[in-house]
């Protein structure tokens, strides 16, 4: 408390008879203590502090701060009476007005040990007094709400680019006109109006993240504040963009920022082929699907929280993987370049050449062979001869040199289809649509290739119009 003190104001023997500490002495305290309330005689001293010694909460604004001390005569401390006592405390209407408090908002709080406490208190407008009565020598605050004489409504929650409006009323008599109400918002212009006992206005924040709200209200009576934050969420909803059909698919949504307090949310999950679930949880919730059939599944989740509705979607392609297959995989860099080569049942093989420096970072190439495409593919070819993913880890990587990719078949394989090998055709997938891809086709080896910059799904079939189509000579077999 050392460090609070201004100085010690005046110390005044108390005993079992009562006693009493004029406002005279101190200019700003004054107590009176009845009979019977002290066992024995004790030594008060009354200190006027500058700080308060304990945290107080931000609404409240301090009038007057002081400590009363008791002591015995043997030295013991006294921090309790025997019954009530009265005190007094002055104050003026300059001190109100700067203070930005209303007198009738006006109280004593005591430090009870862990916390300010509240007391009933009685003002006294015309002498500018407040009287209180406790039972404890103690520290102790006359403060005023600061929150009181201006209200300030709205939402704790919201969510981006979502009109939010508030509410800011004065606890005034209509008499006390004009106000001018002074609006300041985190990322937001000022905006001044006159005129009213309640002043609205709505905000549209396109960030996530805390935002704060201070409203100023200018009156005859005094120069009020209050200020309120509010949190605006984001919901992200996260699963594998790709993955095979039959295989487990976790996603997982949450909020950003993260709350500190937890709160009651509502999910609901709606997926392709899937009945509707409705989970009731915290800021994060998961969901596992399993779908038996290929193509693109579309995964949406809605999270009610505080009568908001937030709502995320993703889409997953299941790939209808060869069975029983792995994904083959290479790692490349800037420095170092790298062949990737699988080779199936029946002697044919899939190579994938990525030149030196075709990345910028160290990439995963990873090469998937499809039972079939995850797309219809386009009339009038009627069969697949080969299908198959290519992807990047980091996904999406982009390359800054072509690759070559070389496709082999066998002549079991072309018999089989019914296809002759002047009637195949290469599709990639664009996001949007197949289209066809130029390549060379060496029908004495029966390979063709390509390259490549951007990867994605490919399919070689028959039969489809020729096109773009360059020839090596073919030989005898």
């Amino acid at each position: 408390m050392a460090a609070s003190q201004i100085r010690v104001t005046k110390t005044v023997t108390l005993t079992p008879q009562g006693g009493s500490l004029p406002l005279s002495a101190t200019g700003f305290l004054s107590l009176t203590l009845p009979s019977n309330a002290l066992t024995q005689t004790a030594l008060l001293t009354y200190t006027k502090l500058l700080s308060a010694p304990h945290a107080l909460h931000k609404n409240f604004a301090v009038l007057g701060i002081f400590a009363l001390q008791a002591q015995t005569s043997t030295g013991e401390s006294l921090t309790q009476t025997q019954k009530l006592y009265t005190l007094v405390l002055s104050y003026t209407d300059a001190e109100v007005r700067r203070l930005g408090v209303l007198e009738k908002d006006l109280q004593v709080l005591f430090w009870g040990g862990q916390a300010w406490q509240e007391t009933m208190s009685q003002i006294d407008s015309e002498q500018k007094r407040v009287r209180v009565q406790t039972d404890r020598f103690t520290e102790g605050l006359l403060v005023g709400d600061k929150t009181k004489a201006l209200r300030l409504n709205g939402p704790s929650l919201g969510r981006p680019n979502q009109p939010i409006s508030f509410v800011a009323t004065t606890n005034l008599s209509p008499t006390d006109q004009p106000f001018t109400y002074t609006w300041q918002a985190t990322a937001q212009p000022t905006h001044i109006f006159t005129g009213l006992l309640k002043s609205t206005l709505s905000y549209v924040w396109e960030t996530a993240g805390a935002k704060f709200l201070t409203v100023t209200a200018e009156t005859p009576a005094g120069l009020f504040q209050n200020t309120t934050s509010l949190t605006l969420l984001q919901i992200f909803l996260r699963g594998p963009s790709a993955g095979r059909f039959t295989a487990a698919q976790k996603f997982e949504v949450w909020f950003t920022p993260t709350l500190q307090t937890p709160l009651a949310v509502t999910y609901t999950w709606q997926a392709t082929d899937w009945p509707l679930r409705i989970k009731k949880e915290s800021l994060t919730s998961t969901a596992v699907y399993t779908w038996n059939s290929w193509g693109p599944k579309t995964v949406r989740v809605t999270a009610t929280l505080a009568q908001l509705d937030f709502k995320a979607q993703q889409t997953s392609l299941i790939r209808a993987l060869a069975a029983q297959t792995t994904s083959d995989q290479i790692t490349v860099s800037k420095t170092q370049g790298g062949e990737l080569t699988q080779i199936g049942a029946q002697g044919n093989f899939v190579k994938v050449v990525i030149p030196l420096g075709a990345v910028p970072i160290t990439t995963t190439l990873l090469y998937t062979p499809l039972l079939t495409p995850t797309y219809p593919l386009p009339q009038p070819q009627s069969s697949v001869l080969r299908s198959f993913f290519l992807e990047t880890q980091p996904e999406g990587q982009a390359f800054t040199k072509e690759s070559t990719v070389i496709l082999s078949y066998t002549d079991e394989e072309l018999a089989a289809k019914g296809f002759n090998e002047l009637d195949l055709d290469l599709l990639s997938w664009n996001g949007k649509a197949w289209e066809p891809l130029p390549y060379t086709l060496d029908g004495l080896k029966n390979r063709l290739s390509f390259t490549i910059r951007s990867y994605g799904e490919f399919a070689l079939v028959g039969p489809l119009a020729l096109e773009k189509r360059n020839f090596l000579p073919l030989g005898f077999r």
